[in-house]
Order: structure tokens, then sequence, then C-alpha cells
């Protein structure tokens, strides 16, 4: 028999915490899954777990002059609804899964889970985005990219929680957002695909292709140079095609994902010229 905690407020939960191995629980869009066995999940949790929903403190949406700070505890739903959070990242959370589903998963969810299709992962990869870990013994802030060790791998260690996503204010002057799944909303993507343009050049981002997201800042530099020769739109799409390490599986094949990935990488370098 396995026990479940429900602390009241944010010490408390890092009290519970502290010397014990606790897995957080949230949304539980993916911990029910896994915990059912539903879609042939595999990887089952056994151990117990700390509620952390209805921390008051992981449920705030607020703002700095240069950052915009989401409570780990936002659910998905409460992001498409924000008044503060930027369009390009409201467009990606609306396009995840079902209403149903939105009005549970939370933000940190998905990145604390470190699924190789979670949604936001490409977005906070394209933004920049860090976390904040807190623990009894203090917090850090970590970017998501090196937050994000691989497939269901993080730097998380047993008695931190994450609390907080920090996400910078960039000067957007366009975005290409797309996604491909079975359907619309499909849980699972295919791939995920997000090109930012600030002012500081692109900012290109690939999801569901490896087991992280594709983020190359040497080929987005390319990008901002490249000039309408097909031979260098060519070799900027090869030196994205070197980093896919897509497999086929049962929601789709390694040709496919790669295929849409390069079309989607040719309409944004072309649009950008």
């Amino acid at each position: 028999m396995y026990s479940c905690y429900r602390p009241k407020h944010l010490d408390e939960a890092l009290d519970m915490m502290s010397g014990k191995s606790l897995i957080p629980l949230a949304g539980g869009t993916d911990l029910m899954i896994r915990a059912r066995n539903w879609q042939g999940a595999k990887r089952a949790f056994k151990g117990d777990v700390i509620l952390v929903s209805q921390l008051e403190e992981l449920q705030k949406i607020t703002e700095t002059s240069t950052d915009y700070l989401i409570g780990s505890a936002v659910t998905q739903a409460q992001c498409v609804e924000s008044e503060i959070l930027p369009v390009y990242l409201k467009e990606v959370v609306a396009l995840m899964a079902t209403p149903a589903i939105r009005n549970a998963a939370t933000v940190g969810g998905n990145i604390a889970n470190a699924a190789s299709v979670a949604d936001l992962l490409p977005v906070f990869y394209a933004a920049d985005a860090k976390v904040r870990l807190q623990s009894k013994e203090g917090s850090r802030i970590i970017a998501v990219q090196d937050f994000i060790l691989g497939k269901y791998k993080t730097q998380r260690i047993p008695n931190e929680l994450l609390i907080e996503v920090i996400l910078p204010k960039l000067d957007v002057k366009k975005h290409l957002y797309k996604k491909m799944g079975q359907r619309r909303s499909s849980i699972l993507s295919k791939v995920s695909f997000i090109a930012l343009l600030t002012e500081n050049g692109s900012r290109v981002a690939i999801g569901a292709l490896n087991d992280v997201v594709i983020r190359d800042i040497q080929l987005e530099r390319q990008i901002d140079s490249c000039s309408d020769s097909p031979d260098e739109v060519e070799h900027i799409l090869s030196g994205y095609q070197a980093l896919f390490r897509s497999k086929d599986d049962k929601r789709s094949t390694k040709n496919y994902r790669e295929k849409v990935a390069v079309n989607l990488l040719r309409k944004w370098i072309e649009d950008e010229e």
C-alpha cells in the first residue's frame, strides 16, 4: 500500500519531501495513465505521492519587467485564459490535448515529465525559459534545456519541487507554430515545430523527433544570414537533418516526421528572407 501526502502550503510540502522519495502529483494526466497502464504505458510508477496542485504558491501567473513567472501548478487552461502571457505561448497551449485535459494538466507537469513529445518543451527551449527548483535547503534556477537530461530524465533530485517557470519577455515580431498529430487535439504529437523571429533573429525548436528537443543556435544564425540562394537553403536544411534521430513507432514513421520537419523549416527560412 502506498501513501498520499496532501500539504496545505509550499513549506509543508518541502518538509514532507525532505528525506523522502515522494512523487509530485499535480494534474495527474500522465501519472494516472502510468498507474493504470492505459494506452500500453510501460513506465508504471510505484511509490508514495505528494499532491501539489492545491498549493496556492504554485498557482500564480505574474510578471516582472523582464520575465513572465508561471507557477508550476498553473493549468494549461489558465495559460490560455491569461491576459499576461504572450500569444505565441497561448497558441501552443490551446492546441494541447482536449479542454478536459487542459483543465487538469499543469505547466510544471509537462516539463517535469520530460516526454519527448511534450508540447511545451519546444516553445520553452526556443524562448530560453528557465525553471526554479525549491527544496528545504534552498532554490536553484536552471535553463529548461539543461533541466531536461533525456527522455523522461531531468535534473530534479528527490527532495526538490519544480515551483516556477521563468519565461523571458521577448520582442517577437512573428512566429510559426505547427503541431502534427492523429487529430487536432491529439495528446501525442508526431512533430511539433515552433519558430520565433525576435530583434536578435530566429529561434527554432523541433519536438517529438528526438528524445530531446532540437535547437541549434549556429543554424539559427545561418537562417538569419541566408539569401534566396537554393544552395544556402539546402545547406541549412542538411544541417538540421544531421541532428535528426527519429524512429518508427506506433504513432508515426521516421520518414513522415523528418519530411514534415524539413518542410516546416523550409517554409520558415523562405518566409524570413
